[in-house]
């Protein structure tokens, strides 16, 4: 029989209280801990501080806007005991928890900005037993708000009865086109609304390098607060870009990535804008110079297209500490806007979003979706579906090959409503099925109800298929079009027809010139001659041909 009994208090020795230890210099510390059933295990702890504090979530000199939502995230990485953050706005402090993840101690407070946050010193405190003094970081906020207050014009100076008061307050623009595709020798127009009183025709202002707004082929129009530019007889050397904000491409599948241990990871940030977007990456808050750091970081700037930017930032041999949030800041001579990506472990997919029935027969169903985050593999799909209203269970579809945001789904029955739903999976796991939704097949065998595809959100399945058929159909049309000219190229040479003499063949073309618009079975009766299988309608043909030329 065993007894249990637990071990005694742990015995330090090695060191004693107040005694000098130099840098560098060694010392062999015992613990002891006497008895026990079964033996202690003995644990190393060590006191030690947490790093300053980093806040993230807000570039300094980037501006919000009034009505924006805004999360900041307060970091202190180590310590022992972790950090306690504690927020600050301004000198009051903010309600916010800490919680602790890996040795990271963590704290976020969530808040939609306004007029006063403009200018508004946000920080976060760091401290814990171990440490003397509180450690600090802190941001100012910028912000862009519109006027609170209207500023009233009076016209007459004193008020009269049906008198009337002019409100007067700056402009903001509302409304500016993005890509306008135009044939060579069309019309391009395009649109810039702001809201402001009163509206002059000077308040908004096209601009573009080089380019010639006097011109005889450029009309400029201000109706109902909106400043519209039409360009007459478009060339090749109008094509470039009129000046906006740079806006970033929220994409699902670029918000995150994903690489292992020792591999190299892949962050991308896209924006659209004009003139020339630039990008700055940080990572907790601070900068990343990869001429400082060539080794670990490497930055790739590309153009995708006449208005879209592209930055990919590099991380070589990652590491534990490499899994983090990384800033992405698009400037240009406008603006500037940030976005946060998330470097991670490979995992599971993402569910895919935006599933779509595009077309429905009576036995079939196509579907489409758009992909989410692939977890860092490549991933595959699988497709539910199920009878509404039979109660039978749901039928799963795989779909091949890898990465085809496409099925046809086959086997329906006429006149059936069907749910439908796609999951994700890698071979790390799956996600959950999601983008559930609903088509009802026709009775009729010959009708097929198409869905329209929201503009700019064909799948480049549907393109490539429909592209494939078309070719095939035109190069079939042409093969048929070279078969028939060929043949009729060979019915019109010359043939030596077989007969038993000249008078027989001069017989022959006779009655097929007498007979020229009957059948070929009436002329052989009219004519009283007997034709074997051998004397084919091209030899007739050629015959009459022959006899109409002779005379």
């Amino acid at each position: 029989m065993a007894v249990g009994d637990p071990p005694g208090l742990p015995e330090i020795s090695g060191f004693t209280d107040g005694e000098v230890v130099r840098i560098g210099e060694q010392k062999m510390l015992t613990c002891i801990s006497r008895g026990g059933n079964p033996p202690a295990e003995l644990v190393w702890l060590k006191n030690d501080p947490p790093k300053p504090p980093s806040i993230l979530g807000y570039e300094p000199g980037t501006y919000l806007r009034a009505g924006e939502r805004v999360s900041l995230s307060c970091v202190s990485q180590g310590g022992n005991p972790p950090a306690t953050l504690t927020w600050y706005s301004g000198d009051v402090e903010t309600a916010s928890d800490t919680e602790v993840e890996d040795n990271v101690a963590r704290s976020v407070i969530t808040f939609e900005v306004d007029h006063k946050d403009n200018g508004r010193v946000y920080k976060c405190d760091s401290q814990n037993s171990e440490m003397g003094d509180v450690m600090s970081d802190s941001v100012t906020l910028g912000v862009y708000f519109p006027p609170s207050s209207l500023k009233l014009e009076v016209r007459p100076e004193r008020l009269r009865a049906g008198s009337q008061a002019i409100l007067t307050y700056p402009p903001e623009i509302t409304f500016i086109s993005t890509i306008v595709m135009v044939p060579s020798g069309g019309e391009a127009v395009l649109t810039c609304s702001a809201d402001g009183n009163p509206f002059t025709s000077d308040m908004i202002t096209w601009q573009r390098n080089h380019f010639n707004f006097s011109s005889s082929r450029v009309n400029i129009a201000n109706v109902n607060g909106s400043s519209i530019l039409t360009l007459y007889n478009v060339t090749k050397e109008d094509i470039g870009e009129f000046q906006y904000e740079p806006e970033l491409v929220r994409d699902p599948r670029l918000t995150k990535s994903a690489a292992p241990l020792n591999g190299t990871a892949q962050i991308i940030c896209r924006a659209r804008g004009a003139p020339n977007v630039t990008f700055q990456w940080s990572k907790l808050g601070k900068p990343i110079d990869e001429t400082v750091a060539a080794n670990k970081y490497q930055l790739l700037y590309t153009q995708l297209d006449l208005v879209t930017w592209q930055s990919v930032l590099k991380i070589k041999d990652v590491q534990a500490s490499d899994y983090a949030t990384y800033g992405c800041v698009a400037h240009n001579e406008l603006s500037s806007r940030r976005q946060e990506l998330v470097l991670g472990r490979p995992s599971s997919p993402d569910p895919p979003t935006g599933l779509k029935v595009v077309n429905v027969s009576h036995d079939t169903a196509t579907l489409s979706w758009s992909p989410g985050f692939n977890g860092g593999l490549s991933q595959m799909y699988r497709v539910r579906h199920h009878d509404t209203s039979s109660g039978v269970g749901p039928r799963y579809d795989d779909v091949q090959p890898e990465n085809v945001t496409l099925l046809i789904v086959r086997g329906l029955r006429p006149s059936t409503e069907y749910s439908f739903a796609v999951m994700a999976y890698n071979t790390l796991g799956q996600s959950v099925y999601g983008g559930v939704t609903t088509a009802k097949t026709p009775d009729d065998p010959d009708a097929a109800e198409v869905m329209l595809f929201e503009e700019g959100h064909l799948p480049w399945i549907v393109i490539i298929v429909v592209s494939s058929v078309g070719a095939l159909l035109l190069l079939l049309n042409v093969v048929l079009v070279v078969f028939f000219i060929r043949r009729r190229m060979r019915r019109g040479k010359p043939k030596v027809m077989e007969s038993t003499s000249a008078s027989e063949a001069s017989t022959k073309s006779e009655t097929l010139h007498m007979y020229g618009n009957e059948t070929v079975s009436s002329m052989s009766v009219k004519s009283g001659e007997s034709y074997t299988r051998e004397d084919s309608l091209e030899d007739y043909e050629v015959c009459a041909f022959h006899e109409l030329f002779r005379k």
